[in-house]
């Protein structure tokens, strides 16, 4: 019955279309998750549950390997995109730019969100959000290119909310 109940919060946490990321936990429509909630070993246990062996959320990084998922903002005006992703086993680099469409004829200009860095991703779920009104493609990174000897299974989950 905790198993499931924990499942329900994770699933409720990644709702991401009413979620919004901030430095204490979530606010999930009102309910507020607390970041001492979705970093204990039974949430992150949930997180592989519902991610793990599903196409559009698992990625292979191979080792000296460096990938990007790019997510286009689907919408004009104002729009949240959330992220939340964990690793089996071994910790990644993660990073976020954001490459905002161009003219016709001029190459795209990319801003990096957040500069790619180590993080624990075996230990917690990694989440986040950033909001722009700009018209382009946000471009998740997944680095491995430190690692000599070992591959990386990255479970991920990325939504996209009108703000």
């Amino acid at each position: 019955k905790q198993l499931e109940q924990q499942q329900r919060e994770a699933a409720a946490a990644h709702a991401a279309a009413a979620s919004q990321a901030n430095g204490d936990g979530y606010n999930l429509e009102g309910v507020h998750v607390p970041k001492s909630k979705y970093t204990t070993p039974e949430f992150l246990a949930a997180f592989i549950q519902a991610t793990k062996g599903k196409a559009d959320s698992e990625l292979l990084i191979s080792r000296g390997e460096l990938v990007t998922v790019r997510v286009p903002k689907p919408k004009a005006g104002s729009v949240q995109v959330l992220w939340e992703f964990c690793t089996e086993d071994y910790d990644i680099s993660f990073g976020l730019e954001f490459e905002k469409q161009a003219e016709e004829g001029v190459a795209p200009t990319v801003q990096a969100i957040l500069p790619v860095m180590r993080v624990n991703s075996n230990v917690h779920v990694i989440a986040g959000s950033h909001t722009t009104s700009d018209v382009g493609c946000w471009l998740l990174k997944f680095d491995n290119t430190y690692s000599y000897l070992r591959s990386k299974t990255v479970l991920y989950r990325v939504f996209c909310k009108p703000v």
